[in-house]
């Protein structure tokens, strides 16, 4: 599975909705929308009115953070950070509005993955190589591996995450991936993550 985290950054309205159809057109499986300070309802809209017009397309939208944007574009789901996600979890307002939502989280650790298991829908987590947009050194995927074999709920890979590395992550099992910048450039193919063309 392969899941795409968008940030709109400094591409127009109409490229950015081009870059999402692209995506979703190649049969991408989720698009996580996080264009921090960027929601508009209508940007969601257009993509869920877009999906819902082929029915072969089955990418799930998702959105970063912003319930009211999900209940007003009928978004496939939210994705929180841990923390955001950890205060919310036991009130019943979120319970409720769980049912029949899709519910991501980001996590640094197993401590983290202990306590969300079995609580949400997948877990993203990172970084495992050294991601390009950010001064910090990937963990590496032994200490992806060991988190992911003691948690029963999905775990995804995040960090500097590009086609020259997937074959090493297939290699060992690790089939569900998230990426940012790679495929925010439409020059760039999706099938080169999931080792098609390796």
């Amino acid at each position: 599975m392969i899941y795409f985290i968008s940030d709109k950054g400094n591409l127009s309205e109409e490229m950015w909705q081009e870059c999402m159809r692209q995506r979703m057109r190649e049969g991408v499986e989720y698009i996580i929308i996080r264009d921090k300070g960027h929601f508009e309802t209508q940007r969601v809209k257009k993509l869920m009115d877009y999906k819902k017009k082929y029915s072969e397309i089955k990418t799930k939208i998702i959105v970063h953070s912003d319930f009211k944007l999900v209940q007003e574009t009928e978004a496939d789901g939210i994705h929180l950070p841990y923390e955001l996600w950890k205060k919310y979890r036991k009130e019943e307002v979120f319970k409720r509005w769980h049912q029949g939502k899709l519910v991501g989280i980001s996590i640094h650790n197993i401590e983290e993955a202990k306590i969300a298991e079995q609580q949400v829908d997948y877990m993203i987590l990172s970084p495992v190589f050294h991601p390009s947009c950010k001064a910090i050194e990937g963990k590496g995927i032994a200490w992806f591996k060991e988190i992911q074999e003691q948690i029963s709920t999905p775990v995804v890979a995040l960090g500097g995450i590009i086609p020259e590395r997937v074959k090493e992550l297939y290699k060992v099992g690790i089939k569900d991936i998230a990426v940012m910048s790679y495929l925010m450039c439409s020059e760039n193919n999706l099938r080169d993550l999931r080792g098609e063309n390796i």
